[in-house]
């Protein structure tokens, strides 16, 4: 069996998935067998086993790897199971713009989709190659030579990121609009602080840099934001756009829902302490609810944290 193991393979590599969506979509207790089996693989120390048939068996000591996957949409239940296990997936949106027309029409008369393929792989291993000449000997990196301000950058994502992946359960009651909650789990912000970091630094060093710079922390930016729950974080960037304050028609509108499901997300990130909540009266006189965002989270409606964002 040791012939067909996956670890041994793919060990101080990167694996490339074409597409997780077959295990994102599988039945509930497979999903959770296998994002817990994939959670002790990411850490790097390898995975041993105990089964019946074949014993003990696996691999211990440093074991690391890189995973680089894409997927469809992530169902919000895999979030949930994924906050239960601890942090160790992280997310980008392609955000692709909506094409018009004649953009379609545009792609059917350019190059084909394998011709397409052949040129990013070709751009890819070209990018690697300089990466390696440049490096032959690795990176000497001198943590105490990055500025306060970028660290600091670094670690607001980090606490926003892991207060919003809390994992909490919500409902509403079947009689009135009140919503009730389960008490929140919430993981300690420091292995996402320093994933996040060696993101930045990975950015820093494809620009030809060994140092870190502000132009490289949109990237941070990013994977915070879409790295959270889809709803979560679609509500967050709509307060963002707000300035941090939304009512509840107003996040009806942004998530395209009901005023239920809307007074349930507002209440989750309340809950998770992101946002206060208020009861309001809206233009027409009729009560609604309004979420704004704490002072510790206030730094993301900045012009500051706009400017770094536009870099993207």
């Amino acid at each position: 069996m040791a012939q067909v193991d996956l670890l041994p393979r793919i060990r101080f590599k990167t694996m490339v998935v074409r597409d997780l969506a077959p295990i994102f979509g599988a039945k509930e207790d497979e999903l959770l067998k296998s994002l817990a089996l994939l959670t002790r693989a990411l850490d790097g120390e390898g995975l041993e086993i105990d089964s019946g048939v074949h014993g003990k068996r696996g691999y211990n000591g440093d074991w690391l790897f890189m995973l680089l996957a894409a997927t469809t949409p992530i169902p919000p239940r895999v979030f949930k199971i994924m906050g239960s296990l601890g942090s160790r997936l992280f997310f980008l949106m392609l955000h692709s713009p909506v094409k018009d027309d004649y953009q379609l029409m545009a792609q059917n008369r350019g190059s084909t989709c394998g011709e397409k393929l052949e040129r990013c792989k070709q751009a890819t291993r070209r990018l690697l190659h300089s990466l390696w000449a440049a490096n032959p000997n690795g990176v000497a990196w001198d943590k105490q030579a990055d500025s306060d301000y970028c660290l600091r950058v670094i670690a607001r994502c980090a606490r926003l990121l892991a207060t919003l992946r809390g994992v909490i359960q919500t409902w509403i009651s079947e009689h009135s609009e009140t919503v009730t909650h389960s008490v929140p789990i919430i993981e300690n912000p420091d292995r996402i602080n320093c994933l996040l970091y060696n993101l930045a630094r990975a950015h820093a060093l494809i620009c030809g840099r060994h140092q870190l710079a502000s132009a490289d922390l949109w990237p941070v930016l990013e994977v915070t934001f879409d790295s959270a729950p889809t709803i979560r974080a679609k509500l967050f960037r709509g307060l963002i756009r707000a300035s941090g304050s939304l009512q509840t028609h107003e996040v009806e509108k942004l998530l395209r829902c009901s005023k239920p499901t809307a007074l349930k997300e507002m209440e989750a990130l309340a809950v998770l302490d992101v946002v206060d909540r208020a009861d309001v009266e809206s233009d027409d006189g009729r009560p609604e609810s309004c979420v704004k965002l704490q002072g510790k989270f206030s730094w993301f409606t900045s012009s500051d944290c706009r400017a770094l964002m536009a870099q993207s």
